[in-house]
Formats: structure tokens, sequence, C-alpha cells
């Protein structure tokens, strides 16, 4: 039988074989790509964390490790965004550990959806709305040390309004997305000073960090903020004052952890390391 009338079974050999290998190559104890992936969800922590809340939980987790030699092995990776958002990618498998919410909802939604490992949210601090505005001259406005009540907040925005003959600007974070920014459209909803001014224009960020650099980049002349983001703007040119809780919807902002696709011993004592930890910084803000 001549080469070329075999052809077809020497073929069929040739592919068989390499199947074969590389079929032992995927399966192989060694695979080098599966000891990265099993280190990859081993060695790293991800939190999920509302906008508001990140540079807070940053410097807490960064001074947490340095004193902690129990987490000297793992990466912690602080993503954040507005609440809606991350719940969207943590309904989606995002490969997330922990949940720091600005609002209590959608931890409590995921609670019903049994992706969590509690049975309620923990609440790890509670919010409070300011308002930061730049100044464009004249006399300054004196917030006091108490949080401005209605009145207040009404003449200080009533003093802002007068400065200058142009449009004034309002940045606030996205309603839908982002619990503060809920809470402040509950709040000019009440303000005399804004409902009646007709120059006044809103500017909705994609989150609370968007409104504020809306603010600093000069788009807009006042924003409301969380009241520990005052750090962030204290530079010339712009004020901070806190507003009283009474005058828009509580803003209690929930952590949840998220239920993992396995059970590693080790990854999970870690995320409870640092579930206390945030519990006991929660005292403190």
């Amino acid at each position: 039988m001549t080469l070329k009338n075999n052809f077809p079974g020497i073929l069929l050999m040739v592919l068989t074989i390499g199947l074969a290998y590389f079929s032992w190559l995927l399966l192989k104890p060694d695979n080098a790509s599966g000891d990265i992936e099993k280190k990859s969800n081993t060695q790293t922590v991800n939190i999920a964390v509302a906008a508001n809340y990140k540079k807070i939980l940053s410097n807490s987790i960064n001074k947490y490790q340095s004193d902690n030699q129990i987490t000297k092995d793992f990466t912690i990776n602080i993503i954040s965004g507005s609440t809606g958002a991350l719940f969207t990618q943590i309904k989606n498998g995002a490969p997330f550990d922990l949940f720091l919410a600005a609002d209590m909802e959608r931890p409590q939604t995921l609670v019903k959806a049994n992706l969590t490992i509690e049975d309620k949210p923990f609440i790890y601090t509670t919010g409070t709305l300011a308002i930061a505005y730049q100044s464009t001259g004249g006399k300054e406005f004196n917030c006091g040390d108490n949080n401005l009540d209605q009145s207040q907040l009404d003449q200080l925005i009533d003093h802002l309004l007068k400065e200058g003959e142009d449009s004034k600007t309002i940045a606030i974070a996205n309603p839908i997305t982002a619990p503060y920014g809920k809470a402040a459209e509950k709040l000019l909803e009440k303000l005399k000073s804004i409902g009646k001014e007709n120059r006044v224009k809103i500017i909705r960020g994609k989150d609370i960090i968007h409104a504020q650099q809306i603010l600093l980049s000069g788009h807009a002349d006042m924003a409301f903020l969380a009241s520990h983001m005052e750090e962030g703007i204290n530079k010339a040119g712009f004020s901070y004052c806190s507003i009283d809780r009474s005058l828009y919807p509580p803003i209690e902002q929930g952590m949840v952890s998220i239920k993992p696709k396995g059970m590693n011993y080790t990854h999970q004592l870690i995320i409870n390391e640092i579930i206390v930890h945030i519990k006991n910084i929660s005292d403190k803000i």
C-alpha cells in the first residue's frame, strides 16, 4: 500500500496523538495556569464600597494591613462606585467579597436573594449631607459649629444666589443610583430658596465623587456631598457646611459579605478579620 493511499489513516493517527498530548497538558497536576487561578482566588480580597466612603476605608485598610501580619500575603482591592452600579455588578456575578453600600436597600435585596453570608446588613455608618460651595466675593456666610437647619440653609443659598448676575449651578450625585443624590434631591424639594429661584441649574454626577469633581473643576457653584468629604475640598475658595439630618431621608449605609463560590478557610478568616475592623472603625465615623 502506498503512502498516498494510506494518507487518511496516518493523518487520523497524528491528530489522535496530538489531542491526547494536549489533554494531558491541561490535566496534569502541576498545571501553571491552575495554580495562578487558585492563588488569585485565595490571596485577594475584593471590597466594593460606595464612592463617598472610599477614602476613609482605603486609609483605614492601609493602616490595618501595616499593623497586622495575618494580612501580609493578601492583596486587598477596594473598588468604588455608585451603590446602584456596584449592586448590579454583584448581582451579575462580580467577584466581590464585601459590599459597603450607601444605603440599606441594596444590601437587603442581596440578603433576600440568598447572595450573602449574613441574614441582615450591618449599619457601618449613617451619612450626613453637606453643602460645599465656592465664593465669588462679598461677605462670607458663617456656617457655625452646628449642622444647618432649613432656615439657615435657605439663608446660605439665598446668599450664594445673590453673588454675581450669572445663573448658579448645583451638583449632586445621581439620585437613581446614589443614595446621597436621592437625599439631596429630596432636600432640594423642601428649600424655599431653590423653589423661588429660576436661575438654578442641577447637574447630576454619576456618583458623589463625580459631583465633588464637578464642583472642584469650576463647573458648579455649589454641591451637596457627604459631610466627611470636607478634607477633599478644604482648599482656598471653597467652604463646607453640614446639614441637619432631619431635612432628608436617613442615609444608613449597610455592609454585607458575599457568599463565595468555593470555601477557603484562610481566605474567609481574612474577610472576617476585615469585617471586625470595619465594625470597630464605624463607631468613630
